[in-house]
């Protein structure tokens, strides 16, 4: 079953984001927690959710799972890929 996305709700797409929102939303996209990607990056948990908020927005997401199956079906991320 596939929920796709509405025109309604659909941004500018990843190639919107800079290259830090990128690596932010690959690492949430797998499945990394606010804490890990925090770790990762040398940053706060609170700035994670700021990169979240901002990428989903940009994104023209609804949430991160939203943002997660857009990644997927845009080839932004693979089921394959691991969370750093």
């Amino acid at each position: 079953m596939t929920f796709p996305i509405s025109e309604k709700h659909r941004g500018a797409g990843f190639g919107s984001l800079t290259e830090r929102e990128r690596s932010v939303a690959t690492a949430i996209c797998l499945g990394a927690t606010r804490e890990a990607v925090a770790d990762l990056y040398g940053i706060s948990v609170k700035t994670v959710d700021t990169y979240r908020k901002r990428i989903i927005q940009k994104v023209g997401a609804r949430n991160s799972v939203e943002l997660a199956r857009f990644a997927t079906r845009e080839g932004f991320v693979s089921m394959h890929d691991e969370a750093p």
